[in-house]
Parts: structure tokens; C-alpha cells; sequence
């Protein structure tokens, strides 16, 4: 996986690509795990998006490396210059959308991100969490007075959609 790892940031997206699925699935070692972090803050913003995908498809907010691989995904989305990498960051977050800070953060990008593409996307992921009170809200705001049809469209998706069954 290292060596993987050593052509990542200098590789196409086609390589790339053939990456994530084998990556998202692997067992990594936490010097490899701390590296794919690592990338999430290089300077280049395809390698960038390809350490946020790979860390969203990993995610498991209840593992130990989960809290931290969810810290970067949520800096990601707050602060990334790219609006193509807190697009990325959206879509992961959204598969932990029931914890409060995924949750959180997507509420904070749906109501403020300059980017209409990111926007959209928090209104998709917060899907997932529909059942919350807050999340409604800000969905049915979103619904109605976004600036850009496709974010008010995304919102009013997601808020028809049914709730997710409890656990």
C-alpha cells in the first residue's frame, strides 16, 4: 500500500480512480491511515479529493481511527479552498449523518458554502438525517429560498424522502 501510496499524488485521475475501491476496502496500517490523512491536506486538489473519498468510504464514526478520519472530513468541508473537495467531503459526510457533528457541518455548508454544487450536496446527504428536528428545518429553508433551483431541488428531495429506520 506505501508504494501505492508514493505515486498518488503525481498519478492521473484514471489511476486514481482504479484506486479508491481497493483502498476504501483494504486493511490499512495506521502509518498508512495517518498518510491518506496526510494527503487530504496536500497541495495538489485531485489528491486532495482522492484522500477525502477513500477516508468517506472508510468511514466508521464508532472505530477508534473513525473520530480522527472524521475530524479531517470535517475540516475538509469547512475549509478546503476547492469547492470540488468539500463537494467530496459532503457526499462522506453524508454516510455519517446521524452523528452531530456530520450533521453539524452539513447544516453549516447547506446554509452558507458560496458553492451552489456543495450546497446541493449537503442538502443530498442530510438525508440521512431527515428525522432531526434541525435538519427539516433547514431543508424546508433551503427548499424554498435557496438562490439556485438544483440546491431548493436537492432539499425538497431529501426532505421527501422517509425516514431512516432506527437502530
Amino acid at each position: 500500500v506505501g508504494r501505492l501510496f508514493d505515486v498518488v499524488p503525481a498519478s492521473d485521475e484514471a489511476v486514481r480512480f482504479r484506486l479508491t475501491a481497493p483502498l476504501s476496502s483494504a486493511s490499512l496500517a495506521p502509518e498508512e491511515t495517518d498518510r491518506l490523512r496526510a494527503f487530504a491536506g496536500a497541495a495538489g486538489e485531485e489528491t486532495r479529493r482522492f484522500a477525502i473519498d477513500i477516508l468517506g468510504r472508510r468511514l466508521d464514526p464508532r472505530r477508534p481511527q473513525g473520530e480522527a478520519d472524521l475530524s479531517v472530513l470535517l475540516s475538509s468541508l469547512a475549509s478546503d479552498s476547492s469547492p470540488q473537495v468539500r463537494e467530496t467531503a459532503a457526499l462522506a459526510l453524508g454516510r455519517a449523518a446521524t452523528t452531530s457533528e456530520a450533521e453539524r457541518a452539513l447544516l453549516q455548508a447547506l446554509d452558507s458554502d458560496a458553492d451552489w454544487e456543495v450546497r446541493a450536496t449537503a442538502a443530498r446527504a442530510l438525508r440521512g438525517a431527515v428525522g432531526s428536528q434541525e435538519a427539516r428545518e433547514a431543508l424546508t429553508q433551503a427548499a424554498s429560498g435557496d438562490s439556485h433551483p438544483a440546491v431548493r431541488a436537492a432539499a425538497a428531495e431529501a426532505l421527501g424522502a422517509p425516514e431512516p429506520a432506527t437502530r
